[in-house]
């Protein structure tokens, strides 16, 4: 009988794990207007950070952004947008213009109706994602800043 009760609570235990894997960080917005010829949305993932130390240039932090683009208006995103994130001490920073000409750390780029875009945001200092406060997006080609929304989602 203790065996089987033993198995029981080690099954549950784990459906109760599995179920906690399957949500999703996340720090987003929608972007729309009322003709809906503007409607994104970005996601900025937490989970996704991670710090290199190269030889030969800076360290840096990276995050991943994933945009949305369900508008009938291509988004063309542009060199000047930034990602800004607070943290709990008061440290403002924001991702800085890469290098890059093609991939994925690229900061200039379209994203066409229906289709999604990944980008790797590059920052130059090292952070703990426990300690971002608030995160804000600027939109250069519409020349507006966003408030991004912290939640967990459901994971598909």
């Amino acid at each position: 009988m203790k065996k089987l009760i033993t198995i029981a609570l080690l099954i549950l235990a784990a459906n109760v794990n599995v179920f906690a894997q399957n949500k999703t960080k996340v720090y987003w917005e929608v972007i729309s207007n009322d003709s809906k010829t503007i409607d994104y949305t970005i996601g900025v993932y937490p989970g996704s950070y991670a710090y290199f130390q190269p030889d030969g240039i800076d360290p840096y932090a990276t995050l991943t952004m994933r945009v949305i683009n369900k508008g009938s208006e291509t988004l063309k995103w542009n060199e000047h947008s930034r990602v800004f994130i607070l943290l709990k001490n008061g440290t403002l920073m924001c991702n800085y213009l890469t290098a890059a000409t093609d991939g994925d750390k690229v900061c200039s780029y379209s994203v066409f109706k229906d289709e999604t875009h990944e980008q790797t945001l590059c920052y130059g200092e090292k952070f703990d994602v426990a300690d971002i406060d608030k995160m804000w997006i600027y939109d250069a080609p519409h020349d507006q800043i966003f408030s991004l929304v912290y939640d967990e989602l459901d994971s598909k």
